[in-house]
């Protein structure tokens, strides 16, 4: 583990495993539809089902129930299906702990899952359908609920977290975490948060007994507990609660697992997680502004990265880097900056 921080030790992986055990589950599966035209996404793995289970969809317009009971119902592997028409408060976050709080206690394993879509942005939709891939796909069903059954102690099984998004999670947000003490503090967690000493399931979706999750349910939440739409990307309870579902399983000496069905992209995932956590604390090296700074304008394009940086090489004397639209040289505790004219 290069970095330090949970997300990075490969020991949180669960293993491969399947036991015909599984069959014999009683399983509840939480879908939050807001946004009803990634309804299919959710058929194409569910269709392929191994298990047997009981549907519960949330979703904002009555138009909606129609359209789910037509697609969900084609589903081979399902028993019952209840749909909730919910205001759009809390994101995906205040429906599954509102609605699902007297449900999912009557289940051995309960899956929480929710569209995530971006008219702009490419890999938040690849995001999105790899969470429910590394959930609710064959092979993620047979491993995952495996895992459960062979180890009693693990509380919680989400996918890994996507590598675009290892960045966000090597800082705490302040608003963010506000709310996380305030909640922590509800629950009687004493529990000091670091971004190097708890995980939590990116993206809000994850395989779970209801048991360990029981002290968040009980907080009994209500939607007027959330802010209004529009919120911004971070910094309300909704954010907060998907920050602390891994603090209260540890706390309650359950395991927090991560899960990735391709192998292959394991290792890929590891070195990318390094990498990009190379670039994040080179960028936080060179924002702290400590250095006596020299500009130069150099008339030059550069093409940026998800950091905006570049380490073009590490030299005895000095560090060189494109960061931005600017070239930087670290030497001897002085920044020279080659301005890149536009």
């Amino acid at each position: 583990m290069k970095y330090n921080t949970k997300f990075a030790d490969k020991n949180y992986l669960i293993k491969k495993n399947y036991t015909e055990e599984i069959k014999k589950l009683k399983i509840g599966i939480h879908i939050h539809l807001y946004y009803i035209d990634m309804i299919d996404m959710f058929m194409k793995y569910l269709k392929d089902s191994p298990i047997e289970f009981d549907l519960f969809i949330t979703t904002s317009k009555e138009e909606n129930k129609d359209i789910c009971l037509n697609a969900f119902n084609k589903l081979p592997k399902l028993k019952n299906i209840t749909i909730f028409i919910v205001e759009n408060i809390g994101r995906d976050i205040a429906p599954w702990i509102i609605e699902c709080n007297n449900i999912q206690n009557n289940y051995d394993l309960f899956c929480h899952l929710h569209t995530k879509k971006s008219l702009h942005c490419d890999s938040i939709n690849e995001w999105g359908e790899y969470l429910i891939e590394n959930l609710i796909s064959e092979e993620a069903i047979n491993n995952i609920l495996s895992n459960f059954i062979l180890d009693d102690n693990i509380g919680i099984i989400s996918p890994h977290i996507y590598y675009h998004l290892f960045p966000y999670i090597l800082d705490i947000d302040k608003d963010d975490m506000y709310h996380i003490k305030l909640l922590l503090k509800k629950l009687n967690i004493n529990f000091e948060p670091k971004p190097e000493n708890f995980v939590f399931p990116v993206g809000s979706m994850l395989w779970y007994r209801p048991k360990v999750l029981k002290p968040l349910f009980d907080l009994n939440l209500k939607y007027t507990d959330f802010p209004p739409e529009p919120i911004p990307n971070t910094g309300t309870i909704a954010h907060a609660i998907e920050r602390i579902i891994g603090i209260i399983c540890e706390q309650s000496n359950y395991k927090f697992k991560f899960y990735i069905n391709n192998n292959s992209y394991i290792n890929n995932t590891f070195a990318l997680y390094d990498e990009t956590a190379d670039k994040y604390y080179i960028k936080k090296y060179l924002d702290k502004g400590k250095f006596k700074d020299i500009f130069i304008d150099y008339d030059i394009r550069v093409k940026r990265n998800i950091f905006n940086i570049f380490e073009i090489g590490s030299f005895s004397l000095f560090n060189l880097y494109l960061y931005g639209p600017n070239l930087v040289i670290i030497l001897f505790g002085l920044k020279i900056t080659l301005r890149i004219k536009k």
